[in-house]
């Protein structure tokens, strides 16, 4: 198979951390703050703080990341894209959360959609691994990726974690590390080699059941709106409605409607729609288990039935916000048609709805 191996840092031994004229700097294109080439801990290193810096060698689809850093036990959220395209809008990232080692979030593997990082969607162990970090010197990581697959190996020789089904699926890409908010962080050793033949070796976590009578598909309304002029009100004006286009939007593995893959949010349109046409033999009231972030009013036939904030904080500082079938509904079906309305208002860290009806004795979900 065709193999291409890439070393892209020559290491002396240096001593201190300040900024050199890397050799390397032609194949890196770096933010304009906050991404610097420097000596640390003996090694020429990409040193990031609240920049980035891309890798300018050939798209990746499958082979081999590796690298090593060096970070300090401190809350944030370094880490790189890989198969990026269009500046970091569609990727796959892979990040870290330094400051809680050993813990089932200590990292995050997350699909990246309209530049939107969708971790309260993907949690659990499918998606992080409850690994300890290294504080005095260098972390090795390596990731193996083959299709819709991925191996993370994080200090270790055998995967601490395997990514089953990766989002974007089997797609190809750029590679941009990144730093956060605060903090250093330093990328040595960095290499990619570009093979087909890569073996995956990993067995993923086990994916949780979907509740009984899962939703399946949403309907989503293609463009969103503001905030504004949804929340609070208490029954839908049919003026928003018309002339909206609307299309189906199945969930994912998780059960949720990952609304970032429709819809594009800005801080003045950050509200989806979302549509469920349920049809009644006779009216009857159902229960209906959902989720969503990061907040929503419902509307059943255009009057508002519920509403809530489960956004990052919102309940206490360790509230995450993540998504799950955690909040309940009795809806009053009348007979014949009944149209539901969510309107889904995403702040960050993942725009979605999940939800869930059991009892489908004389109902149809269209």
């Amino acid at each position: 198979m065709f193999s291409t191996f890439i070393r892209l840092f020559v290491f002396a031994v240096l001593l201190t951390a300040s900024k050199v004229a890397s050799s390397e700097a032609g194949r890196w294109q770096l933010s304009d703050e906050g991404a610097a080439f420097v000596n640390h801990l003996g090694r020429e290193s990409l040193h990031l703080t609240k920049g980035e810096g891309t890798y300018l060698g050939p798209d990746f689809h499958n082979g081999v990341i590796e690298f090593d850093m060096a970070f300090k036990e401190l809350p944030g959220f370094p880490g790189f894209r890989f198969r990026d395209q269009d500046g970091g809008q569609t990727a796959e990232a892979f990040y870290l959360r330094p400051d809680v080692p050993g813990k089932p979030d200590a990292n995050q593997y997350t699909p990246v959609f309209h530049g939107m990082y969708a971790w309260q969607i993907y949690t659990g162990a499918r998606y992080a691994a409850p690994v300890g970090y290294n504080y005095e010197g260098w972390t090795h990581f390596k990731f193996v990726v083959k299709g819709d697959q991925m191996d993370v190996y994080i200090d270790s020789e055998e995967p601490v974690l395997h990514v089953e089904s990766l989002v974007q699926g089997d797609s190809k890409g750029g590679i941009t590390f990144h730093g956060t908010y605060q903090g250093d962080y330093y990328i040595s050793n960095f290499r990619v080699e570009h093979r087909d033949d890569v073996l995956i070796k990993g067995t993923p976590a086990e994916l949780k059941q979907l509740p009984e009578g899962a939703i399946r598909q949403f309907g989503v309304a293609t463009t969103p709106i503001s905030a504004k002029v949804i929340e609070g009100a208490l029954t839908l004006d049919a003026s928003l409605l018309s002339g909206l286009a609307w299309t189906s939007l199945p969930v994912g593995e998780t059960g949720a409607a990952n609304l970032d893959r429709l819809l594009k949010r800005t801080n003045a349109d950050n509200t989806a729609l979302v549509r469920l046409v349920i049809h009644a033999d006779e009216a009857k009231t159902v229960q209906m288990r959902y989720g969503f972030s990061d907040r929503m009013v419902m509307f059943l036939n255009r009057r508002a039935v519920a509403s809530g904030n489960d956004g990052y904080g919102t309940r206490d500082f360790q509230f995450m916000g993540t998504v799950g079938y955690h909040a309940g509904i009795f809806l009053p079906l009348q007979k014949g048609r009944n149209e539901l309305v969510v309107a889904v208002t995403e702040i960050f860290g993942g725009w979605a709805f999940l939800g869930a009806i059991a009892d489908r004795e004389g109902i149809r979900i269209e």
